[in-house]
C-alpha cells in the first residue's frame, strides 16, 4: 500500500527508521520552517495511517515505528 507522505513526513519517517524514535523537538530541528502545530499535524497523520505510534503526553510525545 502506497502512503501519500509530504516531504516533511518522509523526513520524519527516514529519521525514525535510522534513529528508532522522534520527538517534536527533534522534528522542529529537522524541519525549522513550518510551525510546531503543522509538524504535530504531520505526525498525527502518520499515526492515523498506522506508520508511527506515540508514547507520552502533550509536548513529551515520542514517536516510534508501528
Amino acid at each position: 500500500e502506497q502512503h501519500q507522505l509530504n516531504p516533511r513526513q518522509q523526513t520524519a519517517l527516514a529519521y525514525v527508521l535510522e534513529e528508532g524514535s522522534l520527538t517534536i523537538q527533534t522534528f522542529e530541528a529537522l524541519c525549522p520552517q513550518p510551525s510546531r502545530r503543522t509538524l504535530q499535524r504531520d505526525l498525527k497523520q502518520m499515526v492515523a495511517k498506522d506508520l508511527l505510534c506515540s508514547r507520552g503526553d502533550t509536548n513529551q510525545f515520542t514517536y516510534f515505528l508501528k
